[in-house]
């Protein structure tokens, strides 16, 4: 699987990796790549009883993982946090699952020029 496309990191190689890598850990890749008007959810996983969403963020640069705010600033937490309520509505999304806690997860990958 290549994770680059040209020059740039092909982000859904990255988040089909990275949901791999999760199944393997024992999660449960419940939704990839949901999509709410313009809002997306990267990954919704079940993690024993936790419901988890989850952003995926790939760079070449190991200084810009390091910076959250401008990485996942506010105003993606938000468009995160909506599409997520929104999820929780959707009659094909997360409407009738049992879970006893909600968090929200960033998963970081580095790829080395």
């Amino acid at each position: 699987m290549s994770f680059y496309e040209n020059e740039h990191i092909d982000g859904h190689a990255v988040e089909l990796m990275c949901a791999d890598l999760m199944r393997q850990r024992g999660y449960t890749i419940l939704t990839q790549n949901y999509r709410y008007g313009y809002l997306e959810l990267d990954l919704v996983v079940m993690d024993k009883s936790t419901l988890a969403f989850v952003e995926v963020k790939a760079r070449k640069s190991l200084g810009e993982l390091r910076d959250l705010e401008t990485l996942i600033p506010p105003s993606k937490q938000l468009n995160i946090l909506e599409a997520s309520e929104a999820y929780l509505r959707d009659r094909q999304g997360g409407k009738g699952l049992h879970y006893s806690a909600i968090r929200y997860d960033y998963l970081l990958v580095y790829f080395p020029p």
